[in-house]
């Protein structure tokens, strides 16, 4: 098959202002290395869209529901055929302009591959100084952790914690596996759907005066998707909502527990316990729940300490 070669003009991002002249189908772009295009960027998705020639001519496939549009306008899954000129962007940020080459000398194309090889050769290099450096931090992470470690092993019984009274530990992994936790797929439901969106607004009209009310909101959300046909609203605006709740969730109880640990730590039991009920506060009960589980046992010991003291 002979495909039309195209010109692809990146204009945010780290690699704003590059241009990728291709002649191969598909073209993938994301946040993956894998992609034929890699662009670090959040609001991207790891696959968010690949460009396809087909019946000699190229179409766009969108993977994300992030609210791309093509050429100004909102998109979904469906292919859309694409003209000699045309612009992608997710939300208000154009990410690229997309040009058709329709009379690109085909002796040319050599040089095109090789600086296409050449890109990705450069962001895989770029990705992988990237790694390097997340397990530089990693590691010192680690050795001072250890440090600590070893200094609280070193104080005396009565002032530190025993076997029986260790911090039960909750990584960020953890409380992000278990906030975007989704429930179990349902028949579909639009009137299902479309009561629980309201119940969600109701929570988000109150997320001001009530601290429980993004958690409810998120909580409710969650059920909502469950009751779509793909696990993904027609409305891509309750994605983004469910995702930034999920978020702000994720990012309050690692702040949180963190702090509540080392004023544990540090001995500063009235704290600590002021802090792990802040959290039941806005992070309901429940038995199943790793997060509740660490939080009640860190706040019982806590309890003990202080008596103690």
């Amino acid at each position: 098959m002979n495909i039309t070669p195209v010109k692809i003009h990146i204009l945010i991002g780290p690699q704003a202002g590059r241009i990728f002249t291709l002649q191969q189908s598909p073209i993938t772009f994301g946040r993956s290395i894998e992609n034929t295009i890699c662009m670090d960027l959040e609001t991207l998705s790891r696959k968010h869209g690949e460009f396809v020639f087909a019946d000699d001519g190229w179409q766009y496939i969108n993977h994300s529901n992030n609210g791309t549009k093509l050429n100004k306008k909102r998109i979904t899954t469906q292919p859309q055929p694409l003209d000699e000129h045309s612009s992608i962007a997710v939300g208000r940020e154009k990410l690229f302009e997309f040009q058709v080459l329709s009379h690109i000398a085909v002796e040319d194309m050599s040089s095109i591959e090789d600086f296409a090889n050449d890109d990705q050769h450069e962001q895989k290099k770029s990705n992988s100084k990237r790694f390097k450096m997340y397990s530089i931090i990693g590691g010192i992470y680690a050795a001072a952790l250890l440090l600590l470690v070893i200094i609280l092993s070193s104080l005396s019984t009565d002032d530190t914690l025993n076997q029986r009274e260790q911090i039960t530990k909750i990584s960020a992994t953890q409380i992000r596996l278990e906030i975007t936790d989704e429930y179990q797929k349902q028949i579909p439901d639009r009137r299902q759907v479309h009561a629980l969106l309201g119940e969600a607004k109701e929570y988000i009209a109150l997320r001001d005066s009530d601290v429980n009310a993004p958690f409810e909101a998120m909580r409710v959300l969650h059920k909502a998707k469950a009751y779509t046909k793909d696990r993904s609203f027609e409305d891509p605006m309750y994605n983004r909502l469910l995702h930034d709740l999920q978020d702000e969730m994720i990012n309050r109880l690692v702040e949180d527990m963190d702090r509540a640990s080392t004023l544990l730590i540090s001995r500063k039991y009235h704290d600590a316990i002021d802090m792990y009920e802040k959290i039941e506060r806005y992070y309901p009960a429940n038995n199943e729940s790793k997060i509740f589980k660490a939080l009640i046992h860190n706040k019982a010991v806590a309890i003990r300490l202080k008596k103690q003291k």
